[in-house]
């Protein structure tokens, strides 16, 4: 047992059911944290309110500076499919995709810095109890790609796979329904939302990605934040055989008063009936 683990006064069943899951980290507020175990959910943010609005832009300028290398060396025909393919692309916003960040870190300065703020908390969700969640919505976890490299590769099977689509399409001139026939968007979509500037890589993020939701979809909610309305999509979590939601740790961030905060989060695990291990971070408070 860790000195953290021995000041926090962690029992033998806290820590034995920490060590049993593989764990992912989400980085939050106090209320953000109050808000998953009082509601039993998450809330998974449209992709272009996020913190980063531009992220799915990253995505888009790979695949429109990889059809434009293409396009150079291409027929009259084919180079017409290509200018639609720019056209969707250059009109795309991410579209209705939701997003819900967790990380591989536990305790990591920049991200208490960036989610944190004043006095934060690091929650432990069980990675096996997140995909087996996939498993019964439209949602999937997948891990970030950093690598420029394998972005590249990604996003060229996708162009590729399109145009094999309008290869198939011989004579046809109707350039923008081909392409959409042809998923391309879709499919952009679907990679385009697991990839993040290689700057990032120390992140080490893991995405649960819902979507893309049609603009009827009656499910998603709305909430307030710095004068906007921002839609979000809740994800209901499931209590385990034990009855427990899926949360097996949680590290408190640096803070003032951080012993009060450790004594207090106690209680609240004893109130909402969960059962999780809590740490401090490593990290010192900076008043």
């Amino acid at each position: 047992m860790s000195f953290f683990e021995e000041e926090l006064g962690a029992t033998q069943l806290e820590t034995e059911r920490a060590e049993r899951y593989e764990r992912l980290y989400h980085y939050t507020s106090v209320e953000g944290l109050k808000g998953i175990l009082d509601n039993e959910s998450l809330w998974t943010t449209q992709i272009q309110y996020m913190n980063d609005s531009k992220e799915f832009g990253h995505a888009v300028d790979i695949a429109l500076g990889l059809i434009k290398r293409k396009k150079f060396s291409a027929s009259a025909r084919l180079a017409q499919f290509y200018s639609a393919m720019e056209n969707t692309l250059g009109s795309s916003n991410g579209a209705r995709t939701f997003i819900f960040s967790m990380t591989e870190n536990p305790d990591q300065l920049s991200q208490w810095r960036g989610y944190c703020g004043l006095g934060g908390y690091s929650i432990g969700f069980n990675k096996s109890a997140l995909q087996e969640l996939c498993e019964t919505s439209n949602f999937r976890l997948e891990k970030c790609v950093y690598d420029d490299t394998e972005k590249e590769r990604l996003i060229g099977e996708v162009i590729e796979a399109a145009v094999s689509y309008f290869e198939s399409q011989d004579g046809r001139e109707d350039f923008d329904v081909i392409e959409r026939e042809s998923k391309f968007y879709s499919r952009i979509l679907k990679i385009g939302s697991t990839m993040k500037h290689s700057s990032f890589v120390e992140e080490q993020e893991w995405r649960l990605i819902g979507g893309p939701f049609s603009w009827k979809d009656k499910k998603s909610q709305w909430r307030t934040r710095d004068g906007l309305l921002l839609p979000y999509y809740e994800l209901k979590l499931a209590r385990d055989e034990d009855g427990y939601l899926p949360i097996s740790e949680v590290y408190i961030g640096p803070c003032k008063e951080r012993h009060l905060a450790a004594d207090s989060l106690r209680v609240y695990m004893q109130v909402t009936k969960n059962l999780f291990r809590r740490r401090y971070s490593k990290t010192p408070y900076r008043g």
